[in-house]
């Protein structure tokens, strides 16, 4: 009898400790309103979007108002023709699927520029799915994959193609068609666009000085020998060259894999029966022999750049290719993340993720995957 006692003793404090950890990571990391005005004299019901992701949704390196986040919202309120809700729940660093139980509880979920695994996607979708007032939506944006493949690992210049392309895919397809599928089932009436990613580095990317293809190699070196501290370093080296290219052509990889699975993904989801999933695709060119890519002069180093750089820290009051957030976050990391591999990431975040430029192209992609139909749904309701 003692003993049923302490085991449903035992079971009760774990279903508690369960429930706060999942009510721990269910945070809002951003909330922002556009108003618009009234009709007839009455206010106007908003257009609730919802934004769930890793750093790319959260806008690594960008203030708020400059995240393609918030500029789809702004657009979303002045087409519509009434205000708009934005709710963000994308964090950076975040994972796609549900929490393995290795990662333990983000310790400060609301603190979206710092990396950590978890929420996961798959926590955030939920987490927003328990309230209420957002089981209507209107406008879900999703994002996420490329954390379970790992940034470094594509500019890692000992990362195989073959190795990168198998991990995209088993990363990006499946998982997500499971997310989109729990994302129509709690909002059913939402236009779902998910926002993919691009090549990092492409063969307008420059070959030397601090923005050079090099430069970026050895800081993904750096790191994955941090990460991976049992593991056998190369013992070659690559020429400049030779390494440059290598990093081009695993970055064109992970773009056309990452594209592929994610658009098999939403027509998994149109198989299903739900139409009303769109793939928010970049502008690209044509680069002969039947191949389009996004243009290579958006890349990192390139001469358009839409790209941060990895930034370059000079003295104490003094860096080289800054982003907007550079300082805060430099604070932020040296107040919540120790020594290690973690704070190397933490401090250049931001490196890779849109500028200004590039955000403002991905809003304008996401944009161009609603339909005018959906809009007309929008002013009706």
């Amino acid at each position: 009898m003692h003993r049923e006692w302490r085991y449903c003793a035992c079971l009760l404090l774990w279903l508690a400790m369960s429930a706060w950890s999942a009510s721990a990571q269910c945070k809002v990391t951003d909330d922002y309103d556009v108003s618009f005005g009234q009709r007839s004299g009455r206010p106007l019901k908003p257009i609730t979007v919802l934004a769930f992701g890793t750093s790319l949704m959260w806008g690594d390196g960008l203030k708020q108002e400059n995240t393609f986040r918030h500029i789809v919202a702004d657009w979303a309120a002045s087409e519509a023709r009434r205000p708009s809700h934005l709710v963000t729940f994308a964090h950076s660093a975040a994972l796609l699927g549900p929490p393995e139980p290795r990662y333990a509880p983000n310790p400060v979920p609301e603190l979206a520029d710092l990396n950590d695994p978890r929420p996961t996607v798959d926590e955030q979708i939920r987490c927003a799915g328990g309230m209420r007032d957002l089981l209507q939506a209107d406008l879900v944006l999703i994002e996420g994959c490329v954390n379970e493949v790992g940034a470094e690992d594509i500019a890692y210049p000992w990362t195989t193609k073959e190795h990168l392309r198998d991990e995209t895919k088993k990363a990006c397809d499946g998982p997500m068609v499971t997310e989109l599928a729990v994302v129509r089932e709690l909002f059913p009436r939402a236009w779902i666009v998910v926002v993919g990613y691009y090549p990092l580095v492409s063969d307008r990317s420059s070959l030397f000085g601090f923005s050079s293809t090099r430069r970026l190699a050895r800081h993904a070196i750096k790191i994955h020998t941090a990460k991976h501290p049992g593991e056998q370093p190369a013992k070659t080296s690559r020429g400049r060259k030779e390494e440059h290219n290598f990093l081009v052509s695993n970055s064109e990889e992970f773009y056309q894999s990452s594209k592929d699975a994610l658009t098999s993904a939403i027509d998994a989801r149109a198989a299903a029966g739900d139409h009303k999933v769109a793939f928010a695709k970049l502008p690209e060119i044509s680069l002969g022999f039947g191949r389009e890519t996004v243009d290579p002069s958006y890349a990192y180093g390139a001469p358009q750049r839409h790209e941060w750089m990895v930034p370059v820290r000079f003295l104490f009051f003094f860096a080289f290719y800054k982003d907007q957030k550079y300082w805060y976050r430099q604070r932020l990391c040296a107040k919540h993340v120790g020594p290690g591999w973690q704070r190397l990431v933490c401090d250049s975040s931001p490196a890779f993720h849109p500028n200004l430029r590039g955000a403002e192209t991905f809003a304008a992609s996401i944009e161009a995957a609603v339909p005018r139909a959906e809009i007309a749904n929008w002013k009706a309701r």
